[in-house]
């Protein structure tokens, strides 16, 4: 039995990055005699042997055979005769094709992966690579983890010849990979690659030819995952936000938070500071914006180049104050007559405090 560290991990320590996961693949050997040595060890595979051991993955060895359409149409072999050589060949680009020998510390790199990594390229294994339309998405995200790295030409043209199996993803699956590169230093890098080969359409249409995309995530790089991805609401239209939440499947409380970002910015537009109807409806909706703290949305008013921000301070100040009022007994529990008085009082307050008449 051989073990090996492999996957990201490996890569990461060549690049001089400490690893957060560490990952392993088992050669030359059964699930009985692993377990003889690794008593404690978890399986948590299901189509082939997957163990943890300490909190790390330990999997067999495997080789696959494309049978049926989509990332799912593999025919796996587990067997003990399985070599590392054919276990790194099914992996998706050479930088994280390369394994260390745990024992010796020694570099097995079959397929240049080292090489590449000093010349800062991304580039396929092999022609296996089309056999996963989920690599697709894969290499656009690794392009936006590493932004100084160069997509090879070649690894372009198989991922466009994958086109027609994107379709074949989940929703969940796509969903994943965009959250993981809403987390990278250079988030457009995704999309710029996935329009170089052809493959926007399918999963991320509403991002194609879209103006202004790259300003919009260097204007918005401190933030990542869930905040950045209902920034979108600055960028899409509320059909585009609509059908885009529907094909991810996206959780619901991130489809309206963007919804409502989306609303904030169409009122950004046609800004009316004199009218205090106005004002209460934007300061409504600014609450239903549970992702995002007062300081963040301040924050992203700010990034949107809305100019007079200190209006924006001045109006969500009121907010405590607002949220304070009651209406008085007499008035109460009677329905929409209730709360239509509790909006009229609340709109008195944004004249008196704003100094405004309408």
């Amino acid at each position: 039995m051989k073990i090996y560290q492999v996957g990201g991990s490996v890569r990461d320590e060549i690049m001089g990055i400490k690893p957060h996961d560490f990952d392993y693949v088992v050669v030359g050997t059964t699930e009985k005699e692993f377990l003889e040595k690794y008593p404690d060890a978890k399986k948590v595979g299901k189509n082939f042997p997957v163990f943890l051991v300490d909190g790390n993955e330990y999997a067999f060895a495997r080789s696959e055979k494309k049978v049926a359409p989509g990332y799912r149409g593999f025919e796996i072999d587990s067997s003990s005769d399985i070599t590392l050589e054919e276990d790194l060949l099914r992996r998706d680009i050479t930088i994280n094709a390369i394994a260390k020998n745990i024992e010796t510390g020694d570099y097995i790199d079959p397929f240049n992966g080292i090489k590449d990594i000093a010349n800062k390229k991304i580039v396929h294994v092999s022609d296996k690579f089309s056999e996963d339309p989920l690599r697709v998405y894969r290499v656009a995200r690794f392009a936006a983890q590493f932004p100084d790295f160069t997509v090879d030409k070649k690894t372009i043209i198989l991922m466009a010849k994958l086109k027609t199996e994107l379709k074949t993803l989940s929703s969940e699956r796509v969903f994943t990979e965009l959250m993981k590169t809403l987390e990278k230093e250079k988030p457009f890098r995704f999309f710029e690659t996935l329009e170089k080969a052809n493959s926007l359409e399918e999963h991320f249409i509403e991002f194609k030819n879209k103006n202004k995309l790259q300003e919009h995530f260097e204007n918005f790089s401190k933030y990542a995952d869930e905040k950045l991805f209902i920034s979108f609401g600055l960028i899409l239209t509320d059909k585009e936000i609509e059908t885009f939440y529907k094909r991810l499947k996206a959780p619901n409380k991130l489809y309206l938070n963007m919804l409502n970002l989306y609303s904030i910015k169409e009122m950004l537009n046609h800004f009316d500071k004199k009218n205090a109807k106005f004002i209460y409806k934007f300061i409504e909706i600014s609450k239903q914006i549970s992702l995002l703290t007062k300081e963040e949305f301040i924050d992203f008013i700010k990034l949107y180049k809305f100019e007079d921000i200190k209006f924006i301070e001045k109006i969500t100040e009121l907010i405590p104050l607002l949220d304070s009022l009651r209406i008085p007994e007499a008035m109460r529990n009677k329905g929409k007559d209730s709360s239509g008085h509790l909006i009229a009082m609340k709109v008195d307050k944004i004249r008196e405090y704003l100094s405004i008449k309408s």
